[in-house]
């Protein structure tokens, strides 16, 4: 989706760009629609004195994410001032000016950033939102990327990211300045006092889901039976009887009977009576 924003500002429309900006100030939710998770978001708040990057405030990839704003190759200093994060001193920085966003898209596809963005009258109009997964070759967001900022007014624009970007340790991504031509009048060139600002930042995409593979079953071959042989019964002979002689009653002689001398009674004397 390429998120093309025109509008000339001129004090005669002052009172409609405040009821945008009523509009465009209502409160941010980080929460991503559908299927799509919030990788990073960004919301302008007060910046430590001299910092040069902005952590991200939350999301699924928001540890190391950080924002900065690129000049000549050299990050700035950064500001806050009426709600936004600020900068001038855009005057012939053309092709040479950015906002920048670090962040991991590790385990993301579907990559769409929104960004919340306005100019001063005499601060830059056009910028092209750019992806990188190297910090050096840059490619545009899907349809060209063009980003055309209001100006006084925030307003939030969308643009895709190619699949190039998706699942990427390092993905950069950043808001080129590709004209000096004013927010507020086109034709005459940014003002070394014109300002740009950005609101708030959001990184989406959509997780990606790796199928497990369905295991495929292994052809274990069907065990053949091993071909053992069947036993052949043993030819055990049939014992044959063993021939025993049949007993031969032995010639016990029939005992003689001994010739036992008759005994003889013996002459025991009449006994004598007495007197």
């Amino acid at each position: 989706m390429t998120g093309v924003l025109k509008k000339k500002c001129s004090k005669g429309t002052a009172a409609i760009l405040l009821a945008v900006m009523i509009l465009t100030a209502a409160p941010f939710s980080p929460a991503a629609l559908g299927d799509e998770a919030t990788m990073a978001y960004w919301v302008a708040a007060s910046i430590p004195s001299g910092a040069t990057s902005i952590l991200a405030l939350a999301g699924e990839r928001a540890e190391g994410a950080i924002l900065q704003a690129i000049k000549d190759g050299a990050a700035q200093k950064l500001t806050y001032a009426s709600k936004g994060v600020n900068w001038t001193g855009l005057n012939g920085k053309s092709g040479k000016a950015w906002w920048l966003v670090q962040l991991s898209s590790a385990g993301f596809e579907n990559i769409r950033v929104e960004q919340w963005m306005r100019s001063s009258d005499t601060g830059p109009r056009d910028f092209r939102l750019e992806y990188s997964v190297d910090g050096s070759s840059w490619g545009s967001a899907l349809g060209g990327g063009s980003v055309a900022v209001l100006c006084n007014s925030f307003a939030s624009s969308q643009n895709d990211l190619p699949t190039e970007a998706n699942n990427q340790q390092t993905l950069y991504i950043r808001w080129l300045m590709i004209s000096e031509a004013q927010a507020g009048n086109g034709t005459a060139p940014v003002n070394s006092s014109g300002t740009n600002q950005i609101d708030k930042i959001r990184v989406t995409g959509t997780k990606i889901i790796t199928a497990e593979p369905t295991p495929t079953p292994s052809d274990s071959p069907t065990p053949t039976p091993s071909n053992s042989p069947t036993p052949t019964p043993s030819d055990s002979p049939t014992p044959t009887p063993s021939d025993s002689p049949t007993p031969t009653p032995s010639d016990s002689p029939t005992p003689t009977p001994s010739d036992s001398p008759t005994p003889t009674p013996s002459d025991s004397p009449t006994p004598t009576p007495s007197d």
